[in-house]
């Protein structure tokens, strides 16, 4: 059962990452309780727009609310040794990083990197309004989800974060 929901969760990402544009991907509907909200209302406080003009952006208390915590305990804030990966099917990069020092610098560092290289980003720790804040105050002009990165660590064992995984590799 934990091999099926790994392998469900890394085909959902592929196919997300996969996607030209969050905006543009087709919703597939498996279910619908009538209490879910668009994913928008969880993604467009964390994305960017013009790095230079936009100001900070604000997440609202009531996405907040709905978003906390967001917990990944297989990882946390240290050194990832670079290795090579073979993920043909990985058409995007994609960074992991928390609301810690270390992802913030490191973030901070590689943002035009990770706009120049298309990265999608996940924010996958967060227990405050203030993480949100912090991590999107930086963020201008990339995408980046929050959740958990559970089952992507597993699969690469992955045990720190900040992390950007490539088709060809992981690195710092």
């Amino acid at each position: 059962m934990r091999a099926w929901r790994a392998a469900l969760a890394i085909t959902s990402l592929v196919a997300a990452i996969t996607a030209t544009s969050v905006a543009l991907a087709s919703p597939i509907i498996i279910h619908d309780t009538g209490r879910g909200l668009p994913l928008a209302t969880y993604f467009e406080p964390l994305k960017g727009t013009d790095a230079e003009a936009a100001p900070a952006v604000r997440v609202p208390d009531s996405v907040a609310d709905g978003l906390l915590p967001i917990h990944t305990p297989e990882m946390s804030p240290g050194t990832v040794a670079k290795r090579p990966l073979n993920k043909p099917e990985l058409t995007q990069p994609l960074f992991l990083i928390g609301p810690d020092a270390l992802s913030l610098a490191w973030l901070r560092r590689h943002r035009e990197r990770l706009i120049q290289i298309n990265a999608i980003g996940m924010l996958v720790e967060a227990n405050t309004t203030h993480d949100l804040h912090a991590v999107a105050a930086i963020s201008k002009g990339l995408r980046i989800m929050p959740a958990s990165a559970s089952d992507i660590a597993r699969l690469l064992g992955l045990m720190h974060y900040p992390v950007l995984i490539a088709r060809t590799g992981i690195e710092q």
